[in-house]
């Protein structure tokens, strides 16, 4: 699923689109064993089988978040996604993961018109049993908590109900909590909420724009009790100091139930980042093109909401391709036996070396 720029509608990805879909979608399920400690899903059972789905996940890492909840369903969603990526070098590879654009006000006012039909599109999808992923806070952002839901989701599923009366159609929110926001090796806890019947939130006693307003404060509500530590509260600061790779072994009410403490004493579940350690920095040698490629390339944000997802996109790529280019050099001149050892070490020790951010 794609959008045709010249016709300006949606169509299905099929062909070597739809084959790059699935090849993504494996490796990054491969690759998420090696990119995080543990990833951890809960309530699959709430997940309806008898109607269409808008997935609606909290925001904390551009595009990992939704990369975590396409590797661990088998069903192929539409994905919404801000305006401002689309169209250039990676426009192709967007409609290959059936990706549309939401414009906005900062678009242009001119540019909302164009949401008409995407939109229309994704109520046809939702109506015939299909799954539409799309972000519902306000901005996506590097915290724990959740920040305000916008009324869009609710509003798109209302009015898909509308459209298709005798569907049935739910709203599904999703939690993902990351032990850390930045790092990879960090433990998720992917969490499937209790599902929201759109259908029981028509009531003709109120208006549709109050209607629309409760389905969102719903939605808010069970996103809410998707994450570890929801809520800006006063302490929130000194709670998320409890999030690390340690104190989220453990299952995740038992999580939510300690930060939900006040005045929580995270400093005998701290963990020890040994990232200036001079074995940190020998680790670091076998892997340093890499690793300096990295570096310079996260220096271009400003944003550190991107991190874990270039991280991620970086090891995914950068990574595996230097090992390639290294590895032919060593057959060239060594042969295939110094070859593998060169290889075998640059994979161990950069393993290892991302364990120690915050082991």
């Amino acid at each position: 699923m794609g959008v045709d720029y010249d016709n300006k509608l949606p169509i299905e990805s099929k062909g070597l689109k739809s084959f790059a879909y699935q090849v993504c979608r494996l490796l990054a399920k491969a690759f998420n064993s090696f990119y995080f400690r543990s990833v951890e899903v809960y309530g699959k059972e709430n997940i309806p089988t008898d109607g269409g789905i808008l997935f609606s996940p909290s925001h904390h890492s551009a595009f990992l978040d939704p990369v975590l909840i396409v590797t661990h369903l088998e069903e192929r969603f539409v994905s919404l996604a801000r305006s401002d990526v689309f169209g250039g070098t990676y426009q192709w590879f967007l409609d290959a993961m059936q990706t549309l654009p939401i414009y906005r006000i900062r678009d242009g006012f001119e540019s909302l018109t164009k949401n008409h039909e995407i939109f229309g599109y994704c109520m046809d999808v939702l109506g015939n049993n299909g799954r539409v992923l799309m972000f519902s806070e306000t901005t996506q952002h590097n915290d724990y908590s959740l920040w305000p839901i916008s009324k869009g989701s609710s509003r798109l599923v209302y009015q898909a109900q509308l459209k298709h009366p005798k569907s049935k159609i739910y709203l599904l929110p999703v939690g993902v909590n990351y032990s850390h926001l930045d790092n990879p090796r960090c433990r998720v806890q992917l969490v499937f909420g209790k599902s929201i019947l759109v259908g029981n939130f028509i009531d003709e006693a109120h208006s549709i724009a109050q209607n629309i307003n409760r389905l969102r404060a719903s939605l808010q509500q069970e996103m809410k009790n998707c994450l570890w530590l929801p809520d800006r509260c006063p302490d929130f600061n000194l709670r998320a100091k409890y999030i690390n790779a340690k104190s989220t072994k453990a299952p995740f009410k038992e999580i939510k139930r300690k930060l939900a403490v006040p005045n929580i004493e995270p400093t005998n579940l701290e963990v020890k980042n040994r990232r200036g350690s001079m074995l940190f920095h020998l680790l670091s040698l076998p892997n340093f093109i890499p690793l300096l490629i990295t570096s310079r390339i996260l220096r271009l944000f400003d944003n550190r909401d991107f991190y874990n997802s270039m991280k991620y996109g970086l090891g995914l790529v950068l990574f595996p391709l230097y090992w390639l280019v290294l590895g032919l050099v060593c057959i060239l001149l060594f042969g295939w036996l110094i070859a593998f050892a060169v290889i075998t070490v640059c994979v161990i020790t950069i393993f290892l070396r991302q364990n120690m951010i915050e082991a």
